[in-house]
């Protein structure tokens, strides 16, 4: 007897030397298929009843015709070949590897993207030169409200001091009035210096306080400053007074 030579399954590549494969029952290639056996068929079943008789009890089964059916129908092997499980496992993890990859692509562009967009968008919102110069800021001043029926208390007169020339030591000053500052401000007696002068020479308001040779404690109107007593006196012609109580020489220092 002669042995059949080896030949591969197509479909699962087992080797073998039958004509359909023992693993997944498909047929294999230079292996005639043996033909599918016939069942004979029993001359009584062939027989045809007769329209109305009682069936009759069926005949013998002819001997192998259970066993050739059986033999014909082809053999199916559900199961998949070895490691092809694995092969599926693999692919499987490599494309959820390779989304995992892409997907984290996406989100790293997205978050670019949108940081860009937000600066170029604060970036054309605010206008050029807009930037708020604190040199010109000023702070305001609260207002503050009066109550309703009250009158606000009267802010006193601001006055400012004129300043008064000091006669040079060694001179004679002609003295007019005087007034003690106890009873009169300065400005009292600028007026009556005012008064004095419009009938006459120039005259002036100074401090006795800071004039060396005088009392303390007057503001006095005179006039001029002389190099001799007897001019001083004379001068006092010059206002229709005579040299007393009203018009006196007086020296400074």
């Amino acid at each position: 007897m002669t042995d059949s030579p080896t030949t591969r399954c197509p479909l699962c590549g087992t080797a073998t030397g039958a004509a359909r494969c023992p693993v997944c029952g498909s047929p294999v290639a230079g292996h005639a298929t043996p033909p599918t056996p016939h069942p004979t068929i029993p001359v009584a079943l062939a027989s045809t009843q007769v329209h109305g008789a009682a069936p009759s009890s069926p005949g013998p089964r002819a001997p192998g015709l259970e066993t050739s059916v059986r033999d014909a129908q082809p053999s199916l092997d559900l199961h998949p070949p070895p490691g092809h499980d694995d092969v599926r496992a693999a692919a499987k993890r490599r494309a959820m590897i390779a989304a995992g990859v892409v997907g984290s692509v996406l989100l790293v562009v997205a978050g670019i993207q949108l940081g860009a967009r937000g600066e170029s968008s604060e970036n054309a919102t605010q206008p050029a030169g807009s930037a708020l110069d604190t040199s010109e800021v000023t702070q305001a001043q609260p207002d503050i409200a009066t109550p309703e029926g009250t009158v606000p208390p009267e802010q006193p007169a601001v006055t400012s001091t004129p300043v008064l020339r000091v006669p040079a030591d060694g001179t004679w000053i002609v003295v007019l009035e005087s007034k003690p500052k106890t009873e009169s401000d300065v400005s009292g007696a600028l007026t009556l210096a005012t008064t004095i002068g419009s009938s006459g020479p120039s005259v002036e308001v100074i401090d006795s306080d800071v004039t060396p040779g005088l009392n303390p404690g007057y503001w006095v109107v005179i006039h001029g400053e002389f190099a001799t007593r007897a001019e001083a006196a004379q001068a006092c012609s010059s206002f229709g007074r005579e040299v007393g109580g009203e018009c006196y020489p007086r020296l400074v220092g």
